[in-house]
């Protein structure tokens, strides 16, 4: 909760550096937050809580997470001290803002009141919608933004609705209330509301059929800014749905809204399907990006089929997410060395900046499910959870799309081996950020049982 309360403290004075022409300390400032929201976090785990009169509980799992948002958020103010130049007007806002939807983002992991649901979701959101439309003279940009809000907005009243449907059938917005409801009663308003307040998630998670903004929005927003979202909100939206479901009382739900594992278990196969196909026939980098978001959704939805596997959920999300930050930095540094947003403009990286072709080759590997790798233990537990449960179908299917994958994930690894077509210029901070990852994904391929130990 602390790290709640820090964040807010130092978003609003963010805002106040840039009054008094202060912006070469927004950056230290905000990396100073994410340190502190680390070592708190770090001391929530084993210690969970309630508080605000239960609208806001704090777990293992929020925890562990909160930890990771923390380690993204650094690595993407590292990667914006060379991103922005330090000359991009109301800097500080931009930041700021950055800030203030990862508050967001923390309260949407921490929640059990459904009216702090909703609180969380808009603060996670709209500072996106200003992000993603940044660069006001990029008209990619601003259709993004322009896409992403209209969608936005209207998945949030999706959900809403949902919440007012819960509320009318249970007289409850808080989670464990709903629970012991569940117990001893049931009604088709409270069906419609959780399948609504489901489908609101999945917009945030971009799992077909609510993934059509993304690979749009990723393409025209900032690359920063798309760095946030394919990690920072997709953590923040996987682990809503898990708190939402589990403290609701999964097995109640099971019971009660018959119709919802089979609802998940036909956007697992529609999503993986759809995303691992469409990614076959990408050029453009982010949109590559986008639909690898999408497919790994897919596979982050797999827990959600018997609910009691959150370690293999923390491992994957941490394994997506450290890759996540890895690839898009070095697409950073490539889009601007080359002004080229391709997977063509990858050539030759291996000869010419052999640490960034290092790390295209761990970061592609570990998405794909490559051993040692984290992302491949990441899959493992995903899939003996499954498998354990006796949804054997849904196991294969992950499988089988996990090595299609395998094939336009490499696809951009071997660019890396190709002739040099031009010289690349890395600014160091880039390098070390890549690093730095690279490293986490080899050491948490190997300690992932440590984390699961938290379990």
């Amino acid at each position: 909760m602390l790290s709640i309360i820090v964040l807010s403290v130092v978003s609003v004075l963010m805002l106040m550096l840039s009054a008094f022409n202060q912006r070469k300390l927004v950056l230290p400032l905000a990396a100073l937050g994410m340190i502190a929201t680390i070592a708190l976090s770090i001391g929530d785990i084993d210690n969970g809580d309630a508080y605000f009169n239960n609208m806001l509980f704090i777990d293992n799992l929020s925890a562990i997470l909160s930890i990771c948002i923390g380690l993204v958020m650094i690595g993407v103010f590292a990667v914006a001290t060379k991103y922005y130049h330090d000359n991009v007007p109301h800097l500080s806002d931009l930041f700021a803002l950055l800030v203030f939807s990862t508050i967001g983002g923390l309260l949407l992991m921490n929640y059990s009141n459904l009216t702090m649901l909703f609180v969380a979701l808009e603060i996670l959101s709209i500072p996106l919608y200003v992000l993603a439309g940044s660069h006001r003279d990029d008209l990619r940009g601003n259709e993004s933004a322009l896409k992403y809000f209209i969608m936005g907005a209207f998945a949030s009243a999706i959900m809403l609705f949902g919440i007012a449907l819960v509320y009318g059938a249970t007289a409850s917005f808080d989670l464990i209330s709903i629970h012991s409801w569940l117990v001893t009663d049931n009604s088709t308003m409270f069906q419609l509301g959780a399948v609504l307040i489901v489908f609101g998630f999945l917009f945030k998670i971009a799992v077909a059929p609510f993934h059509f903004w993304a690979p749009d929005v990723y393409q025209g927003a900032p690359s920063i800014i798309t760095m946030y979202m394919s990690t920072v909100v997709k953590i923040a939206a996987v682990a809503g749905l898990w708190r939402f479901m589990s403290l609701a009382g999964y097995g109640d739900i099971n019971s009660n809204v018959p119709l919802l594992p089979y609802l998940i278990c036909t956007v697992i196969v529609l999503t993986l399907v759809f995303a691992t196909i469409s990614a076959l026939k990408q050029t453009n980098f982010k949109r590559l990006m986008a639909y690898s978001s999408i497919s790994n959704g897919g596979l982050l939805l797999l827990p959600f089929l018997v609910l009691n596997n959150p370690a293999a959920l923390c491992i994957y999300l941490l394994a997506y997410a450290i890759a996540n930050v890895l690839l898009f930095t070095i697409y950073i540094a490539i889009k601007q060395a080359t002004n080229d947003a391709e997977i063509e403009a990858f050539k030759g990286m291996m000869k010419c900046q052999p640490v960034l072709g290092m790390g295209l080759f761990i970061g592609m590997l570990s998405l794909s499910g490559v051993p040692p790798l984290a992302g491949f233990f990441g899959k493992l537990y995903l899939l003996l959870g499954v498998a354990n449960a006796a949804w054997w179908g849904m196991a294969i299917v992950a499988i089988v799309a996990s090595l299609i994958g395998l094939y336009y994930y490499v696809r951009v690894a071997l660019a890396a081996l190709q002739p040099a077509t031009t010289q690349l210029h890395c600014p160091a901070v880039y390098k070390w950020v890549v690093v730095v990852c690279s490293f986490l994904l080899i050491v948490l391929g190997f300690f992932s049982g440590l984390i699961a130990d938290c379990f």
